[in-house]
């Protein structure tokens, strides 16, 4: 150790810990690769609480045997809390620091592999939830400044944009409620959010426009694991991004894997989720029993690419109660792939069928080997029902076997449109919006000042593909955009366009 070496001859009365409180261990190293740059304890652990380890190492300068390690206890395990560590050797995750790892979780304490540190408190960037010193006076797990209680009685803990969501996940207890800040989260390579035996509400925050402003970016791993559990997740207002490129198998989705657990997913974009060879691109669910489902409302699924399904693939392994249908309600698929010609674009589902309702399917596609098609849902044994949901798709027929296989039932409501224009931006294709007002650019249902000052607003070209008001599709919004505002002015009439 280059900092503390304490040895007891007996291993009598080990859990018995000796105190390190309040210090601070800074570029300390032990020559053996074995040892601890900090500390090494042996036959008795150490309490340590409110310390603070940077870039200590153990193993000799520049070898591969070099390792972030801080603290090693022998025989018997050291106690931490509101303790942080950060070291340029850890690795991505930062649970290197301390061999073994234990009592880590949930007591305060802050593992990086960045010792970044921009308000000088000791606390690396990545765990720093306060703007001066993170404090825990009521010893809750969380910093005082970013734990609150809603007006539902639930404990709120909030984190800060770019920090580390599994520290919250760590100290979260049942029905606690975990916020994030606006902003980009960036997994590790490789690494999870586990949820399991969480029984939580991870959500993010929205924009006064309704964009999704917590992202969650994750690269060969999926960004959330649940699973073997019996606690129900909850996830809210979240976006997730990213990319599964180099590993083996097929259950690695980007942003979901459910296994044996119950998930409800409400008003989350699930956008560009690349995993071709995975299965189930954003999300997977392997259940047993029937209850063992994720569920999904208002949420929104595009560009995602996958093995058997682009948005969603669950799976059940017997066939029991097929019968019993998830829900898929008011959500959104456009633009979605399956690689394998068996699957669907947007939805694969297999010993259990889904209930879609109320829903939209616009140009999702399944590479068939001869060519594109434009199925988005395919289902397995049991069939999948739809209601109140339109289809788009330029390769597919309007009737609901041009973009569903495996067998579907028809409860009534469906719209089927080889055009998948949508002019009006409220997400239903033209051919099948009842109340289309191309001039109604905030939706209202509306024509009138407020849509005139937008159009006004972003008067001349066009600066990105998102041109709402350039109603005549031209690339630049002028005078005759200007007409039709004018001639639509008013309540939108209802009917068929």
């Amino acid at each position: 150790a280059g900092g503390i070496y304490q040895w007891k001859t007996s291993t009598m009365f080990g859990d018995t810990r000796w105190p390190v409180e309040n210090c601070l261990f800074e570029r300390n190293r032990a020559e053996d690769p074995g040892g601890g740059g900090a500390i090494y304890t042996s036959r008795y652990g150490a309490r340590v609480s409110d310390s603070v380890f940077r870039e200590n190492s153990a193993g000799l300068i520049g070898t591969e045997e070099m390792v972030a390690r801080s603290v090693v206890s022998a025989v018997f395990g050291s106690e931490f809390s509101g303790t942080s560590f950060c070291s340029p050797y850890a690795d991505a995750i930062g649970d290197d620091h301390v061999l073994p790892v234990s009592n880590l979780d949930g007591a305060f304490n802050c593992l990086s592999n960045d010792c970044t540190d921009s308000d000088g408190d000791l606390r690396p960037d990545q765990c720093d939830q306060c703007d001066g010193p993170d404090v825990d006076a009521d010893e809750s797990g969380w910093a005082d400044c970013h734990e609150s209680i809603d007006e539902s009685g639930r404990r709120v803990l909030t984190v800060a944009a770019g920090t580390r969501i599994e520290h919250a996940i760590g100290a979260a207890i049942e029905g606690d409620v975990i916020q994030l800040e606006a902003g980009d989260y960036y997994l590790p390579q490789g690494e999870s959010l586990v949820t399991t035996g969480k029984e939580i509400l991870i959500r993010g925050t929205r924009g006064e426009d309704g964009a999704w402003l917590s992202r969650i970016h994750s690269h060969d791993a999926s960004a959330i694991v649940h699973s073997g559990t019996a606690a129900e997740l909850e996830l809210e207002d979240l976006a997730f991004t990213g990319v599964v490129d180099d590993v083996s198998g097929t259950d690695t989705p980007v942003a979901l894997y459910v296994y044996r657990g119950r998930v409800f997913v409400r008003d989350c974009l699930f956008d560009e989720c690349l995993a071709p060879t995975q299965d189930g691109a954003a999300v997977q669910n392997i259940g047993v029993n029937t209850s063992e489902l994720t569920l999904f409302y208002d949420c929104t699924f595009r560009d995602c690419v996958g093995l058997y399904a682009g948005g969603i693939y669950q799976w059940k392994t017997s066939t029991m109660f097929g019968d019993t249908r998830w829900p898929v309600e008011n959500c959104l698929f456009e633009r979605n792939r399956a690689e394998h010609p068996d699957g669907g674009g947007a939805i694969y589902t297999s010993r259990y069928g889904a209930r879609v309702i109320d829903s939209v399917f616009s140009e999702n596609e399944v590479e068939t080997g001869a060519g594109l098609a434009g199925i988005s849902v395919a289902s397995s044994v049991y069939s999948t029902e739809f209601s109140g949901t339109h289809f788009c798709s330029s390769f597919s027929a309007t009737d609901l076997s041009g973009h569903t296989t495996g067998g579907s039932i028809d409860g009534g409501g469906l719209c089927f449109t080889t055009d998948c224009s949508d002019i009006d931006q409220d997400g239903i294709p033209d051919g099948c919006d009842d109340h289309l007002c191309t001039s109604d650019l905030n939706g209202d249902g509306l024509v009138d000042g407020s849509d005139l000052a937008a159009l006004l607003d972003a008067w001349g070209p066009c600066v990105d593909d998102d041109c709402q008001a350039d109603l005549d599709g031209n690339g630049l919004v002028d005078a005759r955009d200007l007409t039709y505002v004018l001639a639509e002015w008013g309540l939108c009439d209802e009917g068929t366009p």
